[in-house]
Protein backbone atom coordinates (compact mmCIF):
# COMPACT_ATOMS: atom_id res chain seq x y z
CA UNK A 1 0.00 0.00 0.00
CA UNK A 2 0.84 3.74 -0.64
CA UNK A 3 1.96 6.41 1.72
CA UNK A 4 -1.55 7.76 1.02
CA UNK A 5 -3.68 5.09 0.81
CA UNK A 6 -2.66 3.71 4.62
CA UNK A 7 -2.96 7.35 5.94
CA UNK A 8 -6.62 7.17 4.57
CA UNK A 9 -7.22 3.96 5.55
CA UNK A 10 -5.78 4.47 9.56
CA UNK A 11 -8.34 7.82 9.55
CA UNK A 12 -10.96 5.16 9.07
CA UNK A 13 -9.51 3.00 11.60
CA UNK A 14 -9.30 6.01 13.81
CA UNK A 15 -12.51 6.85 13.16
CA UNK A 16 -14.57 4.08 14.02
CA UNK A 17 -12.86 3.58 17.13
CA UNK A 18 -14.02 6.97 18.16
CA UNK A 19 -17.83 5.58 17.22
CA UNK A 20 -16.91 2.76 19.77
CA UNK A 21 -15.98 5.30 22.48
CA UNK A 22 -19.08 7.18 22.06
CA UNK A 23 -21.31 3.86 21.58
CA UNK A 24 -19.98 1.94 24.33
CA UNK A 25 -17.74 4.05 26.92
CA UNK A 26 -19.85 7.37 26.63
CA UNK A 27 -23.13 5.78 25.38
CA UNK A 28 -25.32 8.60 27.51
CA UNK A 29 -22.69 11.66 26.53
CA UNK A 30 -23.68 14.94 24.75
CA UNK A 31 -21.53 14.01 21.72
CA UNK A 32 -23.57 10.71 21.59
CA UNK A 33 -26.89 12.37 21.43
CA UNK A 34 -25.90 14.88 19.14
CA UNK A 35 -24.32 12.62 17.11
CA UNK A 36 -27.37 9.98 16.71
CA UNK A 37 -29.51 12.88 16.66
CA UNK A 38 -31.60 11.03 20.00
CA UNK A 39 -32.02 12.19 23.32
CA UNK A 40 -30.12 11.91 26.38
CA UNK A 41 -33.27 10.49 27.86
CA UNK A 42 -33.43 8.35 25.51
CA UNK A 43 -30.15 6.64 25.49
CA UNK A 44 -30.54 5.70 29.28
CA UNK A 45 -32.82 3.88 28.08
CA UNK A 46 -31.87 -0.01 28.93
CA UNK A 47 -32.64 -1.42 26.03
CA UNK A 48 -31.18 1.56 23.73
CA UNK A 49 -27.99 1.46 25.75
CA UNK A 50 -27.29 -2.17 25.14
CA UNK A 51 -28.35 -1.95 21.84
CA UNK A 52 -25.78 1.01 21.12
CA UNK A 53 -23.11 -0.74 23.59
CA UNK A 54 -23.01 -4.03 21.45
CA UNK A 55 -22.91 -1.68 17.98
CA UNK A 56 -19.96 0.17 19.72
CA UNK A 57 -17.61 -2.88 19.81
CA UNK A 58 -18.91 -4.14 16.54
CA UNK A 59 -17.26 -1.17 15.01
CA UNK A 60 -14.29 -0.97 16.91
CA UNK A 61 -13.58 -4.55 15.56
CA UNK A 62 -13.86 -2.41 12.19
CA UNK A 63 -11.18 -0.20 13.38
CA UNK A 64 -9.02 -2.96 14.64
CA UNK A 65 -9.72 -5.52 11.72
CA UNK A 66 -8.30 -2.07 8.97
CA UNK A 67 -4.99 -1.83 11.61
CA UNK A 68 -4.24 -5.35 11.37
CA UNK A 69 -5.11 -5.39 7.34
CA UNK A 70 -2.77 -1.99 6.77
CA UNK A 71 0.01 -2.92 9.53
CA UNK A 72 0.45 -6.75 10.01
CA UNK A 73 -1.06 -8.75 7.44
CA UNK A 74 0.65 -10.25 4.48
CA UNK A 75 -2.37 -9.45 2.12
CA UNK A 76 -2.64 -6.14 3.04
CA UNK A 77 -3.58 -4.35 0.02
CA UNK A 78 -6.64 -6.80 -0.85
CA UNK A 79 -7.85 -7.18 3.40
CA UNK A 80 -8.04 -3.34 3.27
CA UNK A 81 -10.16 -3.75 0.21
CA UNK A 82 -12.56 -5.75 1.64
CA UNK A 83 -13.15 -4.03 4.68
CA UNK A 84 -13.12 -0.41 3.11
CA UNK A 85 -15.70 -2.15 0.70
CA UNK A 86 -17.81 -3.30 3.87
CA UNK A 87 -17.21 0.22 5.53
CA UNK A 88 -18.99 1.85 2.72
CA UNK A 89 -21.83 -0.88 2.10
CA UNK A 90 -23.19 -0.26 5.62
CA UNK A 91 -23.01 3.13 5.45
CA UNK A 92 -25.32 3.48 2.30
CA UNK A 93 -27.68 1.41 3.70
CA UNK A 94 -27.90 3.50 6.54
CA UNK A 95 -28.15 6.48 4.41
CA UNK A 96 -30.92 4.93 2.44
CA UNK A 97 -32.85 4.00 5.51
CA UNK A 98 -32.07 6.32 8.20
CA UNK A 99 -30.01 9.63 7.28
CA UNK A 100 -28.93 10.82 3.73
CA UNK A 101 -25.84 12.18 5.19
CA UNK A 102 -24.39 8.87 6.37
CA UNK A 103 -23.37 8.27 3.01
CA UNK A 104 -20.96 11.18 3.74
CA UNK A 105 -20.39 11.24 7.38
CA UNK A 106 -19.59 7.43 7.98
CA UNK A 107 -18.31 6.23 4.75
CA UNK A 108 -17.30 9.63 3.05
CA UNK A 109 -13.35 8.46 4.61
CA UNK A 110 -13.55 4.92 3.49
CA UNK A 111 -14.69 5.90 -0.32
CA UNK A 112 -11.53 7.95 -0.33
CA UNK A 113 -9.37 5.51 0.76
CA UNK A 114 -10.83 3.01 -0.95
CA UNK A 115 -10.03 4.79 -4.33
CA UNK A 116 -6.38 5.82 -2.91
CA UNK A 117 -5.49 1.88 -2.48
CA UNK A 118 -6.21 2.38 -6.68
CA UNK A 119 -5.65 5.47 -8.42
CA UNK A 120 -2.30 6.37 -6.35
CA UNK A 121 -0.41 2.92 -7.77
CA UNK A 122 -1.63 3.83 -11.40
CA UNK A 123 0.01 7.34 -10.70
CA UNK A 124 2.95 6.05 -9.78
CA UNK A 125 3.81 3.46 -12.50
CA UNK A 126 2.80 6.12 -15.11
CA UNK A 127 4.98 8.99 -13.32
CA UNK A 128 7.92 5.99 -13.43
CA UNK A 129 7.17 4.91 -17.60
CA UNK A 130 7.18 8.58 -17.97
CA UNK A 131 11.16 8.88 -16.62
CA UNK A 132 11.95 5.74 -18.22
CA UNK A 133 10.49 6.85 -21.62
CA UNK A 134 12.91 10.46 -21.51
CA UNK A 135 15.57 8.61 -19.17
CA UNK A 136 17.16 5.34 -18.89
CA UNK A 137 15.94 2.50 -16.32
CA UNK A 138 18.85 2.91 -14.11
CA UNK A 139 17.24 6.45 -13.92
CA UNK A 140 14.22 4.80 -11.64
CA UNK A 141 16.54 2.76 -9.61
CA UNK A 142 18.28 5.88 -8.89
CA UNK A 143 15.43 7.60 -7.98
CA UNK A 144 12.67 5.25 -6.06
CA UNK A 145 11.28 1.82 -6.71
CA UNK A 146 11.56 0.36 -10.18
CA UNK A 147 8.09 0.08 -12.02
CA UNK A 148 7.23 -2.64 -14.03
CA UNK A 149 6.75 -0.76 -17.06
CA UNK A 150 10.67 0.38 -16.84
CA UNK A 151 12.37 -2.37 -19.32
CA UNK A 152 9.24 -3.05 -21.48
CA UNK A 153 8.96 1.20 -22.54
CA UNK A 154 12.94 1.17 -22.51
CA UNK A 155 12.77 -1.61 -24.85
CA UNK A 156 10.03 -0.39 -26.96
CA UNK A 157 12.24 2.68 -27.70
CA UNK A 158 15.21 0.18 -29.14
CA UNK A 159 13.45 -1.99 -31.49
CA UNK A 160 10.70 -2.49 -34.05
CA UNK A 161 6.82 -3.49 -33.10
CA UNK A 162 6.25 -7.40 -32.69
CA UNK A 163 4.56 -7.35 -36.23
CA UNK A 164 7.84 -6.03 -38.01
CA UNK A 165 10.25 -8.27 -35.88
CA UNK A 166 12.46 -10.38 -37.64
CA UNK A 167 13.64 -13.57 -35.53
CA UNK A 168 17.49 -13.57 -35.75
CA UNK A 169 19.17 -16.77 -35.76
CA UNK A 170 21.38 -17.61 -32.82
CA UNK A 171 24.32 -20.03 -32.27
CA UNK A 172 25.16 -19.97 -28.87
CA UNK A 173 23.03 -18.11 -26.37
CA UNK A 174 21.38 -18.24 -22.73
CA UNK A 175 17.39 -18.26 -22.10
CA UNK A 176 16.44 -17.56 -18.95
CA UNK A 177 12.91 -17.48 -16.35
CA UNK A 178 12.17 -16.18 -12.86
CA UNK A 179 9.75 -17.17 -10.40
CA UNK A 180 8.63 -14.94 -7.96
CA UNK A 181 5.84 -14.49 -5.34
CA UNK A 182 3.85 -11.49 -5.47
CA UNK A 183 2.52 -10.00 -2.11
CA UNK A 184 0.82 -6.30 -2.20
CA UNK A 185 1.85 -5.94 -5.88
CA UNK A 186 5.57 -6.22 -5.05
CA UNK A 187 7.13 -8.90 -6.63
CA UNK A 188 9.55 -10.72 -4.61
CA UNK A 189 12.00 -13.30 -6.23
CA UNK A 190 12.17 -16.50 -4.75
CA UNK A 191 14.04 -18.67 -8.49
CA UNK A 192 16.21 -17.83 -11.58
CA UNK A 193 16.95 -20.41 -13.64
CA UNK A 194 18.78 -20.38 -16.98
CA UNK A 195 19.84 -22.86 -20.12
CA UNK A 196 22.92 -22.23 -22.41
CA UNK A 197 22.56 -23.53 -26.03
CA UNK A 198 25.21 -24.36 -28.43
CA UNK A 199 24.16 -24.85 -32.07
CA UNK A 200 20.46 -26.28 -31.06
CA UNK A 201 21.79 -28.20 -28.04
CA UNK A 202 21.77 -27.65 -24.14
CA UNK A 203 25.07 -27.69 -22.56
CA UNK A 204 24.14 -26.26 -19.51
CA UNK A 205 21.98 -25.25 -16.95
CA UNK A 206 21.67 -22.79 -13.97
CA UNK A 207 19.43 -23.25 -11.34
CA UNK A 208 19.10 -21.29 -8.07
CA UNK A 209 16.26 -20.59 -5.23
CA UNK A 210 16.44 -17.33 -3.80
CA UNK A 211 15.95 -16.42 -0.05
CA UNK A 212 12.96 -14.41 1.26
CA UNK A 213 11.18 -13.91 4.04
CA UNK A 214 8.01 -13.51 2.72
CA UNK A 215 5.66 -15.77 3.05
CA UNK A 216 4.57 -17.66 0.03
CA UNK A 217 0.84 -17.16 -1.10
CA UNK A 218 -0.64 -20.61 -1.79
CA UNK A 219 -1.46 -19.34 -5.36
CA UNK A 220 2.42 -19.70 -6.23
CA UNK A 221 3.20 -22.99 -3.83
CA UNK A 222 0.32 -24.43 -5.78
CA UNK A 223 1.58 -23.46 -9.18
CA UNK A 224 5.31 -23.93 -8.65
CA UNK A 225 5.85 -26.88 -6.22
CA UNK A 226 8.28 -24.22 -4.22
CA UNK A 227 7.82 -24.32 -0.54
CA UNK A 228 8.47 -21.67 2.20
CA UNK A 229 11.42 -23.86 3.42
CA UNK A 230 13.47 -23.89 0.23
CA UNK A 231 13.73 -19.61 -0.42
CA UNK A 232 14.65 -20.03 3.55
CA UNK A 233 17.82 -21.68 3.31
CA UNK A 234 18.68 -20.43 0.07
CA UNK A 235 21.06 -18.15 -1.21
CA UNK A 236 20.67 -13.98 -0.99
CA UNK A 237 19.57 -12.35 -4.20
CA UNK A 238 22.48 -10.68 -4.84
CA UNK A 239 24.86 -13.67 -4.30
CA UNK A 240 22.16 -15.59 -7.18
CA UNK A 241 22.41 -12.49 -9.67
CA UNK A 242 25.89 -12.51 -9.59
CA UNK A 243 26.24 -15.97 -10.23
CA UNK A 244 24.10 -15.82 -12.94
CA UNK A 245 25.88 -12.95 -14.32
CA UNK A 246 29.15 -14.72 -14.67
CA UNK A 247 27.10 -17.50 -15.95
CA UNK A 248 25.35 -15.07 -18.99
CA UNK A 249 29.05 -13.57 -19.55
CA UNK A 250 28.82 -12.38 -23.01
CA UNK A 251 26.59 -14.13 -24.57
CA UNK A 252 23.37 -12.96 -25.59
CA UNK A 253 20.01 -13.70 -23.71
CA UNK A 254 16.45 -14.77 -24.69
CA UNK A 255 12.88 -15.39 -23.13
CA UNK A 256 9.39 -15.82 -23.12
CA UNK A 257 7.49 -12.13 -22.55
CA UNK A 258 10.45 -11.56 -20.42
CA UNK A 259 10.00 -7.30 -21.09
CA UNK A 260 7.55 -7.63 -17.99
CA UNK A 261 8.13 -8.65 -15.16
CA UNK A 262 11.26 -10.42 -15.37
CA UNK A 263 13.89 -8.18 -16.59
CA UNK A 264 11.96 -5.57 -14.63
CA UNK A 265 12.57 -7.60 -11.61
CA UNK A 266 16.41 -8.25 -12.24
CA UNK A 267 16.89 -4.89 -12.39
CA UNK A 268 15.26 -4.31 -9.13
CA UNK A 269 17.53 -6.49 -7.62
CA UNK A 270 20.74 -4.96 -9.73
CA UNK A 271 21.18 -7.16 -12.69
CA UNK A 272 20.55 -5.32 -16.13
CA UNK A 273 20.42 -7.63 -18.77
CA UNK A 274 18.72 -5.20 -21.45
CA UNK A 275 21.66 -4.97 -23.20
CA UNK A 276 22.37 -8.38 -23.51
CA UNK A 277 18.79 -9.31 -24.01
CA UNK A 278 18.36 -10.30 -27.84
CA UNK A 279 15.28 -11.52 -28.73
CA UNK A 280 11.49 -12.19 -27.15
CA UNK A 281 10.13 -15.24 -28.44
CA UNK A 282 6.52 -14.20 -27.92
CA UNK A 283 7.47 -11.52 -29.80
CA UNK A 284 8.14 -14.12 -32.50
CA UNK A 285 5.34 -15.94 -31.81
CA UNK A 286 2.96 -13.12 -31.57
CA UNK A 287 4.30 -11.96 -35.22
CA UNK A 288 3.74 -15.28 -36.29
CA UNK A 289 -0.15 -15.26 -34.62
CA UNK A 290 -2.26 -14.98 -38.38
CA UNK A 291 -0.19 -16.93 -40.15
CA UNK A 292 2.43 -20.31 -39.37
CA UNK A 293 0.48 -20.08 -35.18
CA UNK A 294 -3.29 -19.11 -36.23
CA UNK A 295 -4.11 -22.63 -34.77
CA UNK A 296 -3.21 -21.56 -31.57
CA UNK A 297 -5.80 -21.02 -28.85
CA UNK A 298 -3.58 -19.06 -26.64
CA UNK A 299 0.23 -17.92 -26.36
CA UNK A 300 1.42 -19.61 -23.09
CA UNK A 301 4.96 -20.75 -23.04
CA UNK A 302 3.34 -24.49 -22.54
CA UNK A 303 0.59 -24.12 -25.22
CA UNK A 304 3.23 -22.92 -27.56
CA UNK A 305 5.99 -25.71 -26.45
CA UNK A 306 3.14 -28.36 -26.91
CA UNK A 307 2.52 -26.70 -30.50
CA UNK A 308 5.84 -27.41 -31.19
CA UNK A 309 6.16 -31.57 -29.17
CA UNK A 310 8.85 -30.00 -26.88
CA UNK A 311 6.73 -29.35 -23.99
CA UNK A 312 8.30 -30.10 -20.09
CA UNK A 313 6.47 -31.77 -17.48
CA UNK A 314 7.06 -29.55 -14.57
CA UNK A 315 5.94 -26.38 -16.39
CA UNK A 316 6.00 -23.17 -14.26
CA UNK A 317 9.22 -24.19 -12.44
CA UNK A 318 11.71 -21.45 -13.57
CA UNK A 319 14.03 -24.27 -14.98
CA UNK A 320 11.77 -26.71 -17.35
CA UNK A 321 9.91 -22.45 -18.51
CA UNK A 322 13.74 -21.66 -19.51
CA UNK A 323 14.36 -24.94 -21.23
CA UNK A 324 10.96 -24.46 -23.35
CA UNK A 325 11.97 -21.25 -24.48
CA UNK A 326 14.90 -22.33 -25.76
CA UNK A 327 13.24 -25.38 -27.29
CA UNK A 328 10.05 -23.70 -28.68
CA UNK A 329 12.79 -21.06 -29.94
CA UNK A 330 15.10 -23.60 -31.93
CA UNK A 331 11.70 -25.23 -33.24
CA UNK A 332 11.10 -21.89 -34.51
CA UNK A 333 14.48 -21.26 -36.36
CA UNK A 334 13.90 -25.02 -37.82
CA UNK A 335 10.68 -23.90 -39.67
CA UNK A 336 12.27 -20.87 -40.38
CA UNK A 337 15.05 -22.68 -42.25
CA UNK A 338 12.62 -25.24 -43.91
CA UNK A 339 10.92 -22.48 -45.27
CA UNK A 340 13.70 -20.89 -46.27
CA UNK A 341 14.71 -24.05 -48.29
CA UNK A 342 11.41 -24.89 -49.64
CA UNK A 343 11.40 -21.26 -50.98
CA UNK A 344 14.49 -21.48 -52.79
CA UNK A 345 13.43 -25.10 -54.28
CA UNK A 346 10.14 -23.74 -55.31
CA UNK A 347 12.15 -20.55 -57.48
CA UNK A 348 14.51 -23.18 -58.48
CA UNK A 349 11.45 -25.02 -59.95
CA UNK A 350 9.94 -22.15 -61.14
CA UNK A 351 13.78 -21.10 -62.96
CA UNK A 352 13.50 -24.66 -64.34
CA UNK A 353 10.07 -24.39 -65.82
CA UNK A 354 10.88 -21.20 -67.44
CA UNK A 355 14.20 -22.32 -69.03
CA UNK A 356 13.04 -24.28 -72.15
CA UNK A 357 16.66 -26.05 -72.74
CA UNK A 358 16.54 -26.88 -68.62
CA UNK A 359 15.82 -30.50 -69.21
CA UNK A 360 19.19 -30.93 -71.27
CA UNK A 361 21.21 -29.96 -68.35
CA UNK A 362 21.35 -33.75 -67.80
CA UNK A 363 23.25 -34.90 -71.40
CA UNK A 364 26.46 -32.35 -70.48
Amino acid sequence: MTILSTVLATLVAIEFFYILYIETIATTSDATSRTFNIAKADLKNETINVLLKNQGVYNGLIGLGLLYSIYISSASLEMTRLILINVILVALYGSVTSNKKIILTQGGLAILALIATFITFYATASEKALRCFFCSPQFCLKYGQICRYTVDLAQTAKRKWYDEVKMESLDQYIAFDLEFNTVDEVEHLIQVSAVRFDNGTETADFDAFVYSDVPLNSFVVGLTGITHEKVLTAAKAETVLADLKAYVGDLPVIGYNANKPDLPILLSNGLDLTDAYALDVYEIADSMRDNKLHGMKNFQLKSLAEFFNVAEKNAHNALADARMTARVYEAMKDTQEAEKLLSKQNEKEINDDDNPFAGLAGLF
